[in-house]
């Protein structure tokens, strides 16, 4: 009986000490890897490896940069700063982890981000709008400019080309902009200047007036326009 209870007693000493040893060794282990990566980053980093699958036209890419830069990116309702760029074509962020080789890449989750912006660039997601479905992806816009009055956006994306040259399948993607202002809840997509009056019908004067002299509606115009009656709103409020 001494000697089961003993054995017993061994077993169990035995169990502990291997588990604590595996835990430990866990631990350890995560650290490293915490520290390789960098441990504030980690879980920005833990998406799928980015490996453009189409062959595209030389000196053609689907990014709205082709190169990496610094920016922020609100992800899990934490902001994160990291090397990143933006693929447009498919409305999906691709960061890269300093602490790694140059080549290698993530793709991040886009239902966990917010927010994100570089190169003094400010991109957010918004909710789904049947307005904005026909191109929403996965919910990225660029916001241009914001004021009491109005918000504009801008979706950054691109068309795939076809070409094939002896019998070898390539793209190119070329780059497409799509505006849009915010006005109260509504959102007007804009394209012509009848657009900007269907949004902003108060300002039916004002926009025919302006873009007598700026016939094409592009983003510097419609900023320019938007700033000038932001200006004259304030104005008003102020007198």
């Amino acid at each position: 009986m001494k000697v089961t209870y003993y054995l017993k007693e061994t077993l169990s000493i035995l169990l502990i000490l291997s588990f604590a040893f595996v835990s430990s060794q866990k631990l350890e282990y995560l650290a490293i890897y915490d520290n390789h990566i960098g441990v504030d980053n980690v879980d920005l980093y833990n998406g799928k490896s980015y490996i453009p699958q189409i062959l595209t036209v030389k000196n053609n890419h689907l990014f709205l940069n082709s190169n990496f830069d610094n920016g922020q990116i609100l992800y899990k309702k934490q902001w994160y700063t990291t090397s990143l760029k933006y693929d447009i074509f498919n409305d999906i962020i691709i960061v890269q982890n300093p602490k790694q080789e140059k080549n290698f890449s993530f793709s991040i989750t886009s239902e966990l981000v917010d927010k994100f912006n570089f190169e003094n660039r400010n991109f957010e997601k918004l909710p789904k709008n049947k307005v904005l479905l026909p191109f929403y992806k996965n919910g990225f816009f660029e916001n241009i400019f914001q004021s009491d009055l109005v918000t504009f956006y801008v979706k950054q994306t691109k068309r795939k080309v076809k070409s094939v040259k002896y019998n070898i399948v390539r793209y190119q993607f070329i780059k497409k902009e799509i505006y849009l202002l915010k006005v109260n809840k509504s959102f007007y997509k804009i394209h012509k200047k009848r657009d900007i009056i269907k949004a902003l019908p108060f300002l039916k004067k004002e926009i025919k007036s302006f873009f007598k002299d700026n016939k094409k509606v592009n983003t510097i115009s419609l900023v320019q326009f938007l700033r000038k009656m932001n200006h004259k709103n304030y104005a008003n409020k102020t007198n």
